[in-house]
């Protein structure tokens, strides 16, 4: 019971936000289908400085 309850209040609301930045991501820039999980990710997020271009 409390997985479950863990599961409903932290692991999917993330889950979905995740989804939803990608699908936003999508949105503004479509070519970008291929690698859309690391493009969607902000620069200051990574260790790296700049964007790898494609």
């Amino acid at each position: 019971m409390k997985l479950q309850i863990s599961f409903s209040s932290t692991v999917f609301p993330a889950i979905l936000c995740a989804y939803a930045g990608q699908a936003a991501c999508l949105t503004k820039f479509p070519g970008d289908v291929t690698d859309t999980f690391y493009k969607s990710i902000p620069v200051g997020m990574t260790s790296e400085s700049e964007p790898k271009s494609s």
